[in-house]
């Protein structure tokens, strides 16, 4: 699935396909304005060397995106929607628009208008089908920097994937009711900057593997609330279950996104679950034993 930019002086049919890697989702993107003080088209491009923010609140243009699921995409078929975001972080500019995930080999346009200026953020959520009152994000993707320039045509790629996290501190075998710690790297996707949204996350254990991701929101198995560390590192304190025998302890994360930047009447309730079993993903598991103790007896 990608989007492919599109001009208004650009011939039709240039049409540019891309390989898929893994679970990579690649977008295609680019943005295209029509100034009002020019008589040129425009396109958005991403200049690591601005200076400066700006915007121009007097020459509005029109931002146009196509967006194209190929034949054989990465995209699972639980994908329903996509939400696609423009902001602006120095300008209090944020504008979000819903689309449904087209079907393989169609496209849909989507329109934004919108100053011109440089320093504008995308941001892409792909969001799966309703389960009761939430949706499941899918993945993300991101690019920073973004300039809406007046008679110039660039192509500018977002890559959409799927987040993935890992235990990057967490012991290799817990010990029944003993308090421990564990730290989560969150990867792919986007970075959960503060200006994403607001994550409310809660990390969760049980002693019997579950297939419902769902299962941790319903509150029907042992959660502790995550940490933000920093923009891709969540932490958490949690005391296994007692166990009288060798077993399992099974384990999983999931955030909830309360964001207004992101809110409409159809982004109520988006869960991201890590690992997420939808997407064919396992638990993460590790061996939990009996705690371990000893008693001193002292003949006198």
């Amino acid at each position: 699935m990608y989007f492919r930019s599109i001009a208004k002086r650009m011939e039709k049919g240039d049409v540019a396909s891309m390989a898929k890697l893994g679970r990579i989702l690649r977008w295609r993107l680019c943005i295209c304005t029509a100034a009002l003080a020019c008589s040129g088209g425009a396109a958005a491009t991403s200049d690591p060397t601005d200076t400066g923010p700006t915007m121009n609140p007097d020459a509005p243009g029109v931002l146009t995106m196509l967006v194209k699921r190929l034949q054989n995409s990465a995209v699972p078929t639980s994908a329903d929607s996509a939400a696609i975001r423009v902001w602006h972080p120095s300008f209090n500019l944020n504008v979000v628009q819903y689309i449904a995930v087209p079907d393989p080999d169609s496209t849909t346009r989507v329109t934004f208008n919108l100053p011109s200026g440089t320093g504008y953020v995308v941001g892409i959520l792909v969001i799966g089908l309703p389960r009761g009152a939430g949706r499941r994000l899918i993945a993300g993707g991101r690019r920073d920097s973004v300039s809406v320039l007046a008679d110039t045509n660039v192509f500018l790629d977002v890559q959409v994937t799927p987040w993935q996290a890992e235990l990057i501190a967490a012991p290799s075998t817990f010990k029944s009711a003993t308090t421990d710690s564990v730290r989560i790297l969150v990867t792919g996707g986007f970075p959960i900057k503060p200006d994403f949204g607001v994550f409310c996350g809660r990390f969760v254990f049980n002693l019997a593997p579950w297939t419902d991701d769902f299962d941790g929101v319903n509150n029907l198995l042992s959660s502790e609330p995550l940490n933000w560390v920093q923009a891709d590192t969540f932490a958490t304190v949690f005391t296994p279950p007692s166990v009288l025998a060798d077993t399992t302890l099974w384990l999983q994360m999931f955030c909830t996104l309360q964001s207004a930047e992101w809110e409409s009447f159809r982004a109520h309730g988006l869960w991201l679950f890590l690992p997420d079993q939808s997407l064919s993903d396992t638990l993460w598991h590790r061996p939990i034993v009996p705690g371990g103790g000893s008693i001193t007896i002292s003949f006198e």
